[in-house]
């Protein structure tokens, strides 16, 4: 039923340098093991950087047995996570229901995070963020619904709207593109998208210097950043 699709980056990033890219990894391989939802597809997207790493982390997803159909997208480094899960949701949405698309330093909180989106999601349901906010998905992780991809293509030239151009640059540019698709990549999509899942559950988001909750923290935690420090 559900492609897990996970955006993963070996190069520097805010807040980590180097990227403990091994490490997230390994996190999502051991929380698929471990998840009740249904996933049937298990999708890793390696936005190219460093090569021995991007070598590394292949090697540790091919020498995990899942049991479950596992791919490895390698891809330029464009347009960030919502390149990866474009390219990903592209190549793969035929074969599932739907795609939960998750960023490699988040993990799902609990076995069955994925069941509380599927619950918010139907026919006319596109997307169901983490956090929906100021007409966009403010957080990004989340259940995407496989059927839109045919009905957005039949519109438009392509599925996700975005600058087209490569992450590969000085800092500032790179996080303004990345900023510039955060707040236009589901534009294009057909089908409702103003949903998350803050009414049923609550989740955790790191900024350069702390970490936020956003929903009701009387409420099951659904997603969360991977704590490195304290491994």
């Amino acid at each position: 039923m559900v492609n897990y699709i996970v955006s993963c980056y070996s190069g520097k990033r805010r807040g980590y340098d180097p990227t403990p890219i091994e490490f997230f990894v390994i996190k999502h391989l051991d929380y698929i093991k471990s998840s009740t939802s249904n996933i049937t597809k298990v999708t890793f997207v390696i936005n190219e950087s460093n090569n021995e790493l991007d070598n590394l982390i292949i090697d540790i997803i091919n020498k995990n047995d899942l049991n479950i159909p596992t791919i490895i997208i390698r891809r330029d480094n464009i347009d960030g996570s919502y390149g990866a899960w474009e390219a990903a949701l592209l190549e793969t949405y035929k074969d599932t229901k739907y795609s939960f698309l998750i960023e490699d330093d988040y993990i799902p909180s609990r076995p069955d995070t994925i069941d509380y989106f599927l619950k918010q999601i139907n026919v006319n349901v596109a997307f169901v963020s983490s956090l929906w906010r100021e007409n966009h998905s403010s957080i990004s992780n989340g259940l995407f619904n496989n059927a839109m991809v045919e009905k957005t293509l039949s519109k438009h030239q392509h599925l996700f709207m975005l600058n087209r151009t490569s992450n590969n640059t000085e800092q500032t540019k790179h996080y303004s593109s990345l900023f510039q698709n955060q707040r236009r990549y589901l534009s294009n999509i057909e089908g409702i998208k103003n949903i998350d899942i803050t009414t049923v559950g609550y989740t955790i988001f790191k900024t350069p210097n702390s970490t936020i909750n956003y929903g009701n923290e009387n409420l099951p935690l659904l997603i969360q950043p991977i704590d490195y420090e304290s491994k």
